[in-house]
């Protein structure tokens, strides 16, 4: 676990301008090493990012998968039959800031610059 945090650490020194619903900062940046070039044109239809193009960074948390999110990525690194959870990086030119919704809850684990999700699955999905 310690290295998982200091991986996780590592990744998140840039801050982005993401508001949560209730007005808090919860936005990490996506660090510029951490997806390797063509990886936006490379998803799958299902948003699935190919771990050809997983960089050093990203590969070192030991992610279970990354997609697209909308236009952001979210490392799973955790997953039940019920639901899937992990780290969110805010993409530079993203427009969407995470938000709770039913299903999709975000927090930002105190003093540090991550902001962590939490996606209920529905019976189709993943």
């Amino acid at each position: 676990m310690r290295r998982l945090r200091t991986a996780i650490g590592s990744l998140l020194i840039l801050p982005a301008a993401a508001v949560h619903a209730q007005g808090a900062d919860i936005g990490a940046a996506l660090p510029p090493d951490a997806l390797l070039p063509g990886w936006q044109s490379s998803a799958t239809k299902d948003g699935l990012v190919p771990d050809r193009y997983w960089g050093a960074s990203l590969k070192a948390l030991h992610p279970i998968r990354i997609y697209r999110d909308r236009v952001n990525v979210a490392v799973v690194l955790a997953e039940t039959a019920n639901d899937e959870s992990g780290v969110y990086f805010v993409v530079p030119e993203s427009s969407y800031l995470p938000v709770d919704s039913p299903g999709r809850s975000f927090r930002r684990r105190p003093g540090r610059d991550e902001l962590w999700f939490t996606f209920s699955r529905q019976p189709a999905e993943r």
